[in-house]
């Protein structure tokens, strides 16, 4: 499974139909950092995800995976840093236009 990076690009027109294309992710500390800035976050601790990116048809391609990680976000009432576990599915279509 390759290893892929937040600035990774993935060429659409190498992804077959009948292949499952895998790709794996996990944050750097660097990465973590700068994810915490853009989204205002007291910290990301940790983040990772598993994707599969399937053709499903022309100019048409599927991502599903699951996306872990944990992240420290300040209490909106009292500012204290409460930490977050985040796993979720991931399902997403992207369409050339």
């Amino acid at each position: 499974m390759p290893q892929i990076t937040l600035d990774s690009e993935i060429s659409a027109d190498r992804i077959r139909p009948d292949s499952g294309n895998f790709f794996k992710f996990v944050a750097s500390d660097a990465e973590c950092q700068l994810l915490a800035a853009r989204f205002h976050f007291v910290a990301v601790e940790a983040l990772s995800a598993e994707l599969r990116v399937r053709k499903s048809a022309r100019d048409c391609w599927d991502v599903v995976g699951q996306l872990k990680g944990v992240i420290v976000q300040a209490c909106g009432a009292t500012g204290v840093p409460v930490s977050e576990t985040i796993d979720f599915l991931l399902e997403e279509r992207y369409v050339r236009s």
